[in-house]
């Protein structure tokens, strides 16, 4: 069995208004993706920590993620989607970007419904 960590990350920024199209952003690493791992190591806050080091600047522990779902990809391989938000701190990545929907949409990036549902119950606003 195989279990895979997803790290669903916001920043928002707060000097502008909340239904500003640049208020909110999505973390998507260099291949366009949710950072992800699977699980290799003994404990969970480990596999995203190895996220964190990998994507990011900061110290994994100023990271507050909760688990947000649970499902079955594939006959023996398992998903657990974290979600975490922050404000806007510049340069604090180390690879990928971070991304309104308006600009996904101008790179023809879609979301996979399954994450689109999850951004949506938190109150990430995809157009």
């Amino acid at each position: 069995m195989k279990i895979k960590f997803t790290l669903l990350f916001t920043e928002y920024n707060r000097s502008v208004s909340m239904m500003d199209p640049d208020h909110i952003k999505i973390f998507l690493n260099d291949d366009l993706e949710f950072p992800s791992c699977y699980l290799t190591v003994k404990e969970p806050s480990e596999a995203l920590d190895q996220i964190c080091y990998n994507n990011f600047r900061f110290d994994p522990s100023w990271l507050h993620y909760v688990v947000s779902d649970f499902r079955k990809t594939a006959s023996t391989e398992y998903e657990v989607v974290y979600i975490a938000s922050r404000p806007t701190i510049n340069n604090c990545n180390k690879t990928g970007h971070f991304y309104t929907m308006q600009e996904l949409s101008s790179l023809e990036k879609k979301i996979d419904p399954y994450y689109e549902q999850i951004l949506r119950s938190k109150n990430f606003l995809i157009h």
